[in-house]
């Protein structure tokens, strides 16, 4: 069509097929054909009535005619699949109408891929840029909302008219724009423009273009978890690694098709390319409870090939501050597969400091290095509450317990042990101790007891010593609670000789548990030279030893085989509870140097595994807790690019701590959290944020899956950047509807005329 109609055609050749329209005229044709008459007298009355009926007869069949061109002129349209474009006639007849044109950019790390000489960010960019000065050339009327996947609901542009004098402002905008490494989450960004769409438009049409490298890990979530790497040998040692993938609630295009409803016209553009030869380092991690300060921690670096091919001679650099970097090479990595690295550091001081793995760039070097922000502690923490507290020498609940774990003098024993009353226990925080001791504590209030459970399904690792202090009612009331409690088993009552004439040992048939093996073996000497006197005695429940809630660690040689320790698993962490006291009262097992092992390997079994807590996904919040009665609550952040940030502490939950939040972390790198003290001091710690460990599979989705996930909705994928040099072409809105809705009409008329004027003919005869 020309210019001058403002209408287009998708599928242009195909109205050439209008041309049908002769069909009907050449049959109307044929029709009158003149044959020879022969006179008979006989039609003479005939002949008369035609004559009297020939006009209306005419125009009848012209009627019919005209309908079956128009139904064939029609159909033309309808395959050609014509649209308008608001130019010429068809724009002055909408001239009323205008458009929104809002621009999803998929601004996540894999867009920073390397294609030829241009990233795909780039190419993405320059696209977008034609797209916009010919709207701007061709539709001054209209605007541009510009949202980028990172920040879905704060856009860079909102409405903005592209006008001929506006424009050139808003293309710098957009060469302004870089990828971030904030993993795209399309089902919120998504549901976000949803809720921006949710308004009312009035006389406003709106269009939407998705602009990404549409890979199988954002759009096709399910596949792409069971695409990961599998875990295999790097350098000399290998470990099997669990998959860690995400998998939203409702999928990309679940929300995507609502969305649709939302809009005119929808349109995902792929200006991504095939899968590209891609390693990343997903991983730095400690395989220790914790790392302290002045002991060797192990770390492990994950490299993972997401490429087709097998990659050798990989080198990985590990540093640690301004230390001199540690080097070594995976010697084989083959495709889709994980190679994890080993390195060995023991740090000085106290505190957190940064930790940097890197492997050489390749077309996606956002993933090729990964920082850490190791959180360095005195030892660890482990929290001792006396039930038996005196001022004298070597006779409190804990005296041997604490010397056990933290023996005095230059040795280091790797624990933090901080030992307190039952009433400081009271108002204690238990979320900075990896273990909590009780020895010989009277009771539990209800308010200490949900804390206590809290905390150890969240991880925590409880260690119970009984004694002579203890009230049975209150502990099988609140912490067996009928088996549902803390305890493993419900106490009965002191057994043993007060008098320390006769004594137990431990059963060597019921030691199998690894805190024990010093006891293990018939002739142990141990066995023999710890004796017990007394102890609690303990009823188990058959259910809980078969379902593996309860096992019992160690008996005693009594004729009952009473239990000596006992274990319970509550959700993530563990409680053991030892029948016996934990001082000499009841034992001369203290005296014993299997004590101090036995003491050290509870509480090292016992310890959680301390959170990675200074590392956060790029995007994520950084959170962080401070004690108002030490540090002011003003906060200064720095971010890997050095403007530094004002935060205002905000007060917790429990009212006594105030809670920092910084929200502004889509850059990977370290970040430094400033606490200024009131003692004029300053306190530092370091946060590190990184690209998302899946980022680098850069396996393109299936465009067959998108379809069939998309089916029944108005979503329109297509391909590369020429779509959007073509500008507003994609997002015109095309006429099938109304002329597929016309031609049914005019074949409805048609035959409805063709039966009426058939049945008056009859009735006329």
């Amino acid at each position: 069509m020309g210019n001058w109609l403002g209408i287009g055609a998708v599928n242009g050749a195909l109205l050439w097929g209008a041309l049908l329209i002769a069909s009907p005229i050449i049959i109307h044709l044929l029709s009158r054909r003149k044959f020879r008459i022969l006179d008979w007298a006989a039609m003479d009355f005939l002949l008369e009535a035609e004559r009297r009926n020939r006009r209306r007869i005419q125009l009848e069949h012209l009627i019919l005619l005209l309908l079956r061109c128009l139904a064939l002129i029609l159909l033309a349209c309808l395959v050609a699949r014509l649209f308008l474009t608001r130019t010429g006639l068809a724009g002055r007849m909408i001239e009323a109408a205008r458009t929104e044109r809002i621009v999803l950019l998929d601004d996540s790390p894999s867009m920073d891929a390397r294609l030829g000489a241009q990233t795909v960010f780039e190419q993405a960019r320059r696209g977008l840029v034609e797209f916009v000065r010919q709207t701007a050339a061709e539709h001054p009327g209209d605007t541009l909302t510009l949202v980028l996947t990172s920040q879905p609901s704060r856009p860079i542009l909102s409405g903005q008219y592209l006008t001929r004098d506006k424009v050139d402002a808003v293309v710098r905008t957009i060469e302004t724009l870089e990828p971030c490494d904030k993993s795209a989450a399309f089902d919120v960004a998504f549901a976000a423009l949803e809720q921006t769409l949710a308004s009312p438009r009035g006389n406003l049409n709106r269009t939407l273009t998705i602009i990404t490298d549409l890979r199988r890990r954002d759009w096709l979530p399910e596949e792409a978890a069971s695409g990961e790497p599998r875990a295999t040998s790097g350098g000399k040692e290998s470990s099997k690694l669990e998959a860690r993938g995400s998998q939203p609630s409702e999928g990309p295009l679940a929300v995507l098709k609502r969305l649709a409803e939302r809009v005119d016209s929808l349109a995902v553009v792929n200006v991504g390319g095939q899968k590209a030869p891609n390693l990343a380092i997903t991983e730095i991690a400690f395989r220790e409870k914790a790392i302290i300060a002045g002991v060797p921690t192990q770390f492990e670096v994950v490299v993972a090939n997401w490429g087709d091919g097998a990659a050798a001679n990989v080198p990985v650099t590990f540093a640690v501050g301004d230390a001199v970097p540690v080097r070594a090479t995976i010697d084989l990595l083959d495709a889709g597969a994980k190679a994890t690295v080993p390195f060995t550091f023991a740090f000085r001081d106290v505190g957190s400091a940064p930790i940097r793995a890197e492997i050489p760039a390749d077309p996606l070097p956002r993933d090729n290095v990964r920082h850490m922000a190791a959180r360095i502690r005195p030892g660890i923490p482990i929290l001792l509450v006396d039930g038996e507290p005196t001022s004298e020498y070597g006779q409190t609940e804990t005296f041997y317990v604490e010397r056990a774990l933290a023996p005095p003098g230059a040795t280091l024993s790797g624990n933090d042990v901080t030992v307190v009353t039952e009433n400081q226990f009271e108002e204690m925080p238990l979320d900075r101790y990896q273990v909590v001791v009780l020895a010989n504590v009277y009771r539990v209030t209800d308010g200490r007891r949900k804390a206590l459970e809290d905390w150890v399904a969240a991880g925590g690792g409880l260690i119970i010593f009984l004694g002579d202090q203890v009230e049975e009612a209150a502990y099988n009331e609140k912490l067996w609670a009928d088996g549902k409690g803390l305890l493993p088993m419900r106490l009965t009552a002191i057994a043993g000789d007060e008098s320390q004439r006769q004594w137990v040992h431990l059963s060597e048939t019921s030691i199998v548990h690894p805190i024990l093996r010093i006891f293990e073996g018939t002739q142990n000497p141990f066995l023999r030279r710890v004796k017990f006197f007394r102890w609690w005695g303990g009823a188990v429940r058959k259910e809980d030893l078969a379902a593996g809630r309860v096992q019992v660690l160690a008996s005693y040689s009594d004729t009952d085989s009473s239990p000596a320790i006992a274990e319970r698993v509550v959700g993530k962490g563990r409680v053991l509870v030892a029948t016996s006291t934990a001082d000499g009262e009841w034992s001369n097992w203290p005296a014993d140097p299997s004590y101090v092992v036995t003491v050290l390997e509870m509480a090292r079994y016992a310890t959680r595994q301390a959170p990675d807590e200074g590392s956060v996904a790029a995007g994520a919040p950084i959170r962080a807790d401070l004690d108002p009665s030490v540090h002011s609550t003003e906060v200064q952040v720095e971010p890997p690019d050095g403007a530094a940030a004002a935060l205002q502490a905000a007060p917790a939950e429990d009212a006594q701590r105030f809670r920092i939040e910084f929200k502004e972390t889509a850059k990977s790198g370290l970040y430094q959290l400033r606490r200024k003290r009131h003692d004029g001091g300053t306190d530092t710690e370091l946060f590190a944020s990184n690209v998302e460990a899946t980022e680098g599979d850069l396996t393109p989705a299936e465009p067959r899956a998108l379809r069939r996930q998309a089916k029944d909705s108005k979503i329109v994928f297509l391909e590369g950047r020429e779509y959007l040099s073509q500008g507003v072409t994609g997002a015109k809105s095309e006429l099938w509807r109304g002329l597929l809705l016309a031609m049914v009409i005019t074949l409805c008329i048609e035959q409805t005329l063709g039966w009426w004027f058939g049945k008056r003919r009859d009735q006329a005869k």
